[in-house]
């Protein structure tokens, strides 16, 4: 599955350089089947191994590109936004003007 993801992004990714014997085969039935766990599952690990240096060399490098995050998050975090004492505080406020009750 991850190699059908990856030739989504890459077109030029070739099975043939990843997958050999019955899995190599059974690569095309990929998007059109579920099975792929029942499948894939029963074959022999031989046949799920890159042909060459070069090759793990390009998966390695579709990966990186893949991976999260690839850089620092720009611009101020809010994940404390309504939290703590302001919230405390705005409980307290609306509990005043006839809103939710003081706790």
């Amino acid at each position: 599955m991850v190699l059908y993801g990856l030739k989504l992004q890459h077109p030029n990714l070739r099975y043939s350089d990843y997958l050999s014997g019955q899995a190599l085969a059974e690569a095309p039935l990929i998007p059109v089947t579920c099975a792929t766990a029942a499948v894939f599952g029963t074959l022999p690990a031989s046949d799920f191994a890159p042909r060459s240096a070069a090759a793990l060399r390009v998966v390695h490098r579709y990966l990186e590109e893949n991976a999260l995050p690839q850089r620092r998050a720009s611009g101020r975090c809010s994940s404390r936004r309504g939290r703590g004492r302001h919230r405390a505080a705005g409980l307290e406020r609306r509990g005043r003007r006839g809103g939710l009750p003081d706790r």
